[in-house]
């Protein structure tokens, strides 16, 4: 039985940094306003939501029920606990990409994860505690292939930034 592993556990139990970052680039890519929500509450108990509520002049019961699953925060809410977790968003326009033509009627072979599969996979691999055999059963793909997309210390390869970036 393959283990059920989630970015938000997965920074919960390593709290590094570059789990952190990879939870809330998550977030923002699904677009979806309540996981962003849920993601910068998940940060915030990780790095402690008593100073947060310092630092940003909000009450911990409010950030606490605004940072859940089915919280809604407004704008203002939002740019304080943004600042107050040291956290900057931006804005990208979509360019056209210059380059060389996909092969093929469909473009080529689809690829075999999903931006969330190839986050998983990121944070899962970073971690020494993690098992690759495990990870790919809850995949559902081979060694050979996850490794194409994340390399054994859950740096992105060729395929897992074509993912991210939508090609």
């Amino acid at each position: 039985m393959p283990i059920e592993t989630t970015l938000f556990e997965a920074v919960e139990r390593n709290g590094n940094a570059k789990s952190q970052e990879i939870l809330i680039k998550a977030a923002f890519e699904s677009g979806d306003p309540q996981y962003i929500a849920h993601a910068l509450g998940v940060l915030a108990r990780v790095r402690g939501m008593t100073q947060l509520a310092r630092d940003t002049g909000i009450s911990r019961e409010a950030l606490y029920r605004t940072l859940s699953k089915k919280g809604n925060p407004s704008l203002r809410t939002l740019t304080s606990v943004l600042s107050g977790l040291n956290l900057k968003i931006g804005v990208e326009t979509p360019t056209l990409k210059q380059g060389a033509r996909p092969r093929g009627r469909q473009g080529g072979r689809k690829l075999a994860l999903t931006k969330v599969q190839v986050r998983i996979a990121q944070v899962a691999m970073a971690s020494r505690d993690t098992s690759i055999s495990e990870l790919c059963k809850e995949l559902d793909v081979k060694p050979v292939t996850l490794y194409r997309y994340v390399d054994p210390e859950g740096n992105l390869r060729e395929y897992g930034k074509r993912v991210l970036d939508g090609a």
